[in-house]
Formats: C-alpha cells, structure tokens, sequence
C-alpha cells in the first residue's frame, strides 16, 4: 500500500481579516450603476491599494483594472462588477 499526500489550499480570510476586509469595501468603493453586484471602483491612497483590491476581491467585485488618479499618491480600483464575473 502507498501513501498519498493531499494538500488543501484555504484562501478563507481569518474572521478579524474578513471584518477589516468588509470595512474597507464600505467605506471606499462605490457602485456607479447603483447596484453592489454591477461595475464598482474605489479610489485609495497607494498604501491602501493592496488591502482594498483584496476587499473588492473578497466580495465579489474582481479587480479588473488599475489607473493611477489625478492626485498625486491615489490609484483607482476598477471592477467590472460581481454580476460580470459570473457570481
């Protein structure tokens, strides 16, 4: 008999990370069309960029583009929406 490994890959956000996450998604990004599922944006300080891409993320809203802001030290977050990516 031999012995198989199997690994199991949990991308699932502790429960302190998935309420910051959320946080973030409240407070920065908008939906233009007026919906949570359709195209959505946020536009963050860089030091934000990483976290708040991850938020969209999390909740459905795939970053699908990245433009920097006409302030200096802001970038905008664009997503095509939670309804485009088939959720």
């Amino acid at each position: 008999m031999s012995t198989v490994t199997i690994s199991v890959l949990n991308n699932t956000p502790s429960q302190e990370r998935a309420e910051y996450l959320r946080g973030l998604y409240t407070k920065w990004v908008k939906h233009p069309g007026g919906h949570w599922k359709g195209p959505a944006t946020a536009t963050v300080p860089d030091d934000l960029l990483d976290d708040v891409g991850e938020a969209m993320d999390f909740m459905g809203s795939i970053v699908d583009d990245y433009h920097e802001d006409v302030r200096p030290g802001y970038g905008t977050l664009v997503s095509d929406g939670y309804w485009a990516h088939g959720f």
